[in-house]
C-alpha cells in the first residue's frame, strides 16, 4: 500500500472513503486531530492502532510525535527507536536528539553526550553527503537555480522595502547564487553566501563572476561556517528553502546576531509533526525569533500542500 500517494488527496477525504480499507481512514483521522493538535485524541487513535499491528512503522513515529507535543519526552524517544528504519532513519534520530537536549539540557551525563554526538555525526554525515555528491544533471543539481532575472527580480520584489542600495546580503545556502546576484544587481556589495556544494561555487564564479569577486563565500557545511562569522557583519540574511540542510537551531538564531537590519525566510513549516517527513527537519523560525530583538514586519503563506499538510511560507523580520 502506497500511503504516500493516497495522502496527495487530503487527510479528510481519505478518512471518509468508503473505498479505502477501515485502518488507513482510521489513520488518516489521527491526522486530522494532529493537525488540530489535539494530541490526546489523536494518540488514542494511532495507540488503536498499533494494537491491530498496522503499518507501525508510520504508527510508531505518530505516537511519538503525540507524545512529544504531550511532553511526554521519554515515551517519545522509545517510539521513535521502534519506528527506526532506513526509510526514516534521519527523521527519527533528529527528533530522539531534540527530546535528549531538552530532558538532559546543557550539561548531559557523559553516556548521553556521547550518545548526542553519535545522532549528531550520522545525520549531519548523510546531509552533507546528499548535499555534496548533488551533480549538475540531479534533481537538485546547481544547473536548477540559473534562475532567470525576471523570476528573481520577482521574487526579490517581496523584500524591497526591507533593504537599499549598499546594503549587504548574507544568503545561506546560496548554490550557484542565483538570488545572491539578483540583489547583486539591486545594488547590494559586499556580499556573502554559504554553500556546501563546492562544484556550485565554481560554477557561481563562472556564471557571475562579478558578484563573485565582490562575495565572501564560504564554502562548507552552514552549521560550522556560521560559526565563522561576527555578529553584525551583514545587513539582511537571507535563506530559501535551505532550512533542512541545517541541523541546529542554534545556527538559524545566529542569522538573528549577523544581520543589522533584517531575516529574510522563505521555507516549509511543518504543520502536522505525526506524519513522517522524509528525513527532513524544520525550524521553528517564529520561536526562535521571539528571544531577538527583531519583529515580524510581513508573513505570507504562500500554499497549502494536502498531502503533508505542510505550508511554504516566508517570513520577514526587522530591528526592533
Amino acid at each position: 500500500m502506497d500511503i504516500q500517494r493516497l495522502f496527495d488527496r487530503g487527510f479528510a477525504e481519505c478518512a471518509k472513503d468508503v473505498q479505502l480499507e477501515v485502518p488507513l481512514r482510521i489513520y488518516c483521522f489521527g491526522c486530522l486531530l494532529a493537525s488540530e493538535k489535539k494530541w490526546s485524541e489523536a494518540l488514542s487513535i494511532y495507540r488503536a492502532l498499533e494494537a491491530g499491528n498496522w503499518q507501525l512503522h508510520f504508527v510508531y513515529y505518530a505516537i511519538g510525535a503525540c507524545l512529544d507535543r504531550l511532553n511526554r519526552l521519554e515515551e517519545a524517544i522509545e517510539y521513535y527507536d521502534k519506528s527506526y528504519s532506513v526509510s526514516i532513519r534521519n527523521a527519527c534520530l533528529i527528533n530522539k536528539y531534540r527530546n535528549l537536549k531538552l530532558i538532559y539540557g546543557p550539561t548531559p551525563p557523559d553516556h548521553i553526550s556521547t550518545k548526542l554526538r553519535e545522532i549528531e555525526t550520522h545525520v549531519r554525515s548523510a546531509k552533507r553527503e546528499h548535499l555534496v555528491e548533488q551533480d549538475n544533471d540531479s534533481s537538485h543539481g546547481y544547473a536548477n537555480y540559473y534562475d532567470n532575472e525576471d523570476y528573481i527580480d520577482s521574487y526579490l520584489k517581496e523584500f524591497e522595502s526591507y533593504f537599499e542600495k549598499g546594503d549587504s546580503i548574507l544568503d545561506v545556502g546560496c548554490n550557484v547564487g542565483s538570488k545572491l546576484y539578483g540583489f547583486y544587481r539591486k545594488g547590494c556589495r559586499n556580499n556573502g553566501g554559504i554553500e556546501i556544494n563546492a562544484n556550485a561555487v565554481q560554477a557561481m564564479k563562472k556564471t557571475y563572476p562579478d558578484l563573485y569577486s565582490d562575495s565572501t563565500i564560504y564554502v562548507g557545511d552552514a552549521d560550522e561556517e556560521m560559526k565563522k562569522i561576527q555578529p553584525l557583519s551583514y545587513d539582511v540574511v537571507h535563506l530559501h528553502y535551505a532550512s533542512a540542510g541545517i541541523f541546529h537551531s542554534e545556527t538559524i538564531a545566529k542569522f538573528f546576531q549577523v544581520a543589522r537590519k533584517a531575516v529574510f525566510f522563505c521555507d516549509g513549516v511543518e504543520r502536522n509533526p505525526a506524519i513522517l517527513h522524509g528525513g527532513l527537519f524544520f525550524h521553528d523560525f517564529e520561536g526562535i525569533a521571539e528571544s531577538t530583538d527583531f519583529q515580524c514586519a510581513d508573513k505570507l503563506v504562500r500554499k497549502k500542500d494536502n498531502r503533508w499538510n505542510r505550508q511554504g511560507t516566508r517570513w520577514i523580520y526587522i530591528k526592533k
